[in-house]
């Protein structure tokens, strides 16, 4: 007759042997604990043409949504042309991407792909995109580069970037998307084929777009499980400042991006005609309400940006851990180590209001196509009904 199975028993010197479906899930814990990783597609287009608005609707997931993944898809292209992709491409075959809560709230306004595509370089702390150079979309195995050789395939590539919802690996800022009358929206706008390719194939590439999206499943013995202050979100905001940085000049150029947690600034040079260039000052400085907390050699900025993300094939300068051109990133998610990750406890995030004044400053380098350009991508945390929960910062 076979033995039943036993509790431990440390008097006997027996372990338990009870299977683990008799025992009762135990209480208290995060959230992460009893929650499971789930994704589920949004929807998938096919035959899709440069230049075309997607608003198709997203689906309601059982639980809540972690990031939004968007893969591009262009395939079709051939002919005798030799194919020239414009500077920024492919990612900036996302012309502009909205995404909003189910109440209309903005979390991503209207971003470019190549702003997504540095989200993706240099947002390391948030989970599912990545950190230690993995984050980076043009090193993962999915990626094809614009194929420029003529014949079949011309002007063919594949990427995937992600759009990070939820903050840090606790699950914090995860959005509740069950409601199928109430779901989040995400626009795409796909840009013109002239935007991508400064010299097109002969029978040009068509697009299919898919939509993926991972979220945290509740358990169905719990239903009211939730993240911690459930509402709190993870934003990015892009603004271009109405300075313009100078031609061999000094000035402490204006960043507009400020009014809650801020947990990256990443700032891209553009001279007048669009064009990335790194003529940012040779000492740059970084002004927090009008004390100089940053006086840097820029090539200091450059190597920390490496020893923070360590962005292994940026797909656009093509050598490892190259640094896209024109631009440069802080990172206020390193508190635990200097290499971001999602671990970090935000003991370092930069605190802001509305009349926080944030300037970049110091001898910009001469530009001969002037008026330039500052834009600054700001991530930030807008906290819910609960409150920061991090750090002295709460309060």
């Amino acid at each position: 007759m076979a033995q039943s199975p036993a509790a431990a028993s440390p008097a006997t010197q027996t372990v338990g042997r009870l299977p683990q479906t008799t025992q009762g899930m135990p209480q208290g814990g995060p959230f992460i604990r009893y929650a499971e990783e789930a994704q589920q597609q949004g929807y998938a287009t096919s035959g899709t043409a440069f230049g075309a608005l997607i608003t198709l609707p997203l689906s309601a997931v059982s639980g809540f949504l972690r990031a939004i993944i968007i893969k591009v898809q262009a395939s079709g292209g051939t002919g005798a042309n030799t194919v020239t992709a414009a500077a920024d491409a492919p990612w900036n075959v996302l012309s502009q991407v909205t995404f909003k809560d189910s109440s209309g709230q903005t979390i991503y306004p209207a971003i470019d792909g190549y702003s997504l595509f540095l989200i993706n370089l240099y947002s390391a702390g948030q989970p599912l995109v990545g950190q230690g150079g993995q984050q980076s979309p043009g090193g993962l195995p999915s990626f094809s580069a614009i194929q420029t050789t003529s014949g079949s395939g011309a002007g063919n590539f594949t990427f995937k970037l992600w759009m990070p919802l939820e903050f840090n690996s606790s699950g914090y800022c995860a959005m509740p998307s069950d409601n199928s009358a109430e779901v989040p929206k995400l626009v795409v706008q796909l840009a013109a084929l002239g935007t991508v390719y400064t010299q097109q194939a002969s029978t040009n590439p068509t697009l299919a777009v898919t939509v993926e999206e991972p979220y945290w499943a509740v358990p169905n013995n719990q239903p009211d499980l939730a993240p911690y202050d459930v509402g709190a979100s993870a934003q990015w905001l892009l603004t271009t400042s109405g300075q313009n940085p100078p031609s061999n000049a000094y000035m402490r150029v204006l960043d507009q991006g400020v009014g809650q947690f801020v947990h990256t600034k990443i700032f891209i040079y553009r001279d007048s005609n669009n064009a990335r260039q790194d003529f940012f000052p040779n000492i740059v400085e970084l002004w927090v309400d009008n004390f100089q907390y940053r006086n840097e050699l820029v090539d200091d900025r450059y190597d920390r940006m490496f020893k923070h993300f360590n962005p292994t094939n940026c797909g656009t300068n093509g050598a490892a851990g190259s640094r896209p051109t024109g631009v440069i990133a802080y990172t206020f998610r390193n508190s635990i180590q200097e290499q971001v990750s999602s671990a970090d406890d935000a003991e370092n995030i930069l605190v802001t209001t509305g009349s926080t004044k944030i300037e970049v400053g110091g001898t910009w380098l001469t530009n001969a196509n002037a008026p330039a350009q500052l834009t600054a991508i700001t991530g930030m945390v807008f906290p819910g009904p609960s409150g920061w929960p991090y750090g002295s910062q709460g309060g």
